[in-house]
């Protein structure tokens, strides 16, 4: 049995256990199916089979910073953009220019936006499941993103260590 076979008798497995469905009569012939196949057996009987979504969309606002750039290095050093999309983001859009053109990576993307509007911000972060917030100092830019992923509906990362952040 092939990877991509195992990967697909697992989806089986899950869907079978998960939804309560007796799918024994079948598993055996589930070795050949496609993915299309699965999700169709179990959408046929009711399941709601959630589809691939694209990969998931990081933002890492003021990314040409020192801590935030070794981050961003790291991540793609390990592979991050096998996995997921990364956007660059900042006020400045020549350093993020320069920096995204370092990368040379087709899932990286680099977006200039202020924090001191919402409306830009709340564009930056569609799509997106997390920002890495990363641009000091803290008491006075994390209220602006913080404010943009209640809205936007995405988790919100960053460096600080400045208590006074906390209290807005």
């Amino acid at each position: 049995m092939d990877a991509d076979q195992v990967r697909r008798i697992n989806l089986f497995e899950v869907l079978a256990e998960a939804s309560g469905i007796d799918a024994s009569s079948v598993e055996a012939d589930a070795v050949d199916w496609t993915e299309e196949d699965i999700h169709t057996y179990f959408e046929s009987r009711g399941v709601y089979v959630p589809t691939k979504a694209a990969d998931p969309l990081v933002v890492v606002y003021g990314a040409y910073g020192y801590t935030a750039e070794l981050i961003v290095h790291h991540a793609l050093e390990r592979g991050f953009t096998k996995r997921a999309r990364l956007r660059l983001a900042g006020r400045d859009e020549a350093k993020l220019r320069g920096l995204a053109n370092s990368i040379s990576d087709p899932k990286v993307e680099a977006v200039a936006c202020s924090l001191q509007d919402p409306d830009a911000l709340d564009r930056l972060l569609v799509g997106a499941v997390l920002v890495l917030h990363a641009a000091g100092p803290y008491e006075d830019t994390c209220q602006a993103m913080a404010e943009a992923c209640l809205r936007t509906k995405t988790h919100y990362c960053d460096l600080s260590g400045e208590i006074d952040s906390f209290d807005f």
